[in-house]
């Protein structure tokens, strides 16, 4: 991983905002934030969330939010799509995966357990293409779609699919690329990182002594949100 110098490695150390709940996972927009807890259970609570979570009916594995719809897999890679301020009901739709991201600029990608990867045109109602290669999670941006693979190697591409996946430095576990300035990730010792778009691997740690690590996030127009060890729930505004 290339960092940038010592000296301004480490950002963000202030700004660190705890929300009430414990959760595994977590994913927002400009209104609402979706999350999961360790028994699948789903939360929506509108922004800005204070801790209001209203419990939705279901249960997932792993969820992604965008303008419109909240997207998720369960625990038998079922995928199912419902309106994001939580109103109607779950729509299932065709295909299997156990990771999908619907950030992405008119597009939703997948992840099924073979690591093979998929594409799917919004308003996507499961006509999935295969995409060339292997991604063990993926996430959508507004020009790019990033994932790892199973070596925590991280690659990026067109959103739409096109061109060629190009391979940038640092070894993660868990990449958002769906914020308007940064792709952030998060390597083996759950620590945050952060390289200013277009990336070419300068890393910055981001990080403080209230949080310094998190175990998954999720990148909004105007925030971070992010889960650490203890299961909180922490968002950072940007600009970082």
């Amino acid at each position: 991983m290339n960092l940038l110098p010592e000296e301004s490695h480490v950002s963000g150390d202030e700004g660190w905002t705890q929300i009430p709940r414990g959760l595994v996972q977590v994913s927002g927009n400009l209104n609402y934030i979706w999350g999961l807890d360790k028994e699948n259970k789903i939360y929506l609570c509108p922004r800005p969330c204070t801790g209001a979570w209203k419990v939705i009916n279901g249960l997932l594995v792993q969820l992604d939010v965008d303008d419109e719809f909240v997207w998720g897999v369960n625990k038998n890679d079922d995928i199912y799509v419902r309106p994001v301020d939580g109103s109607g009901s779950w729509k299932k739709l065709a295909g299997k995966l156990i990771h999908v991201s619907a950030s992405g600029n008119g597009y939703v990608w997948g992840t099924n357990r073979a690591n093979y990867i998929y594409k799917c045109k919004k308003p996507c109602n499961g006509g999935w293409q295969r995409v060339n290669g292997g991604l063990k999670m993926i996430d959508g941006g507004e020009r790019e779609v990033c994932g790892v693979n199973s070596g925590k190697n991280l690659y990026c591409r067109p959103v739409d699919g096109s061109g060629a996946w190009r391979f940038i430095t640092g070894g993660f576990q868990y990449v958002t690329t769906s914020g308007p300035y940064d792709i952030f990730g998060i390597n083996t010792k759950n620590e945050i990182f952060r390289c200013r778009k277009p990336c070419i691997g300068q890393w910055i740690q981001v990080g403080h002594d209230k949080i310094n690590s998190l175990s998954q996030c999720d990148a909004t127009a105007n925030a971070l949100f992010g889960i650490d060890s203890g299961e909180s729930v922490w968002r950072k505004d940007f600009p970082l």
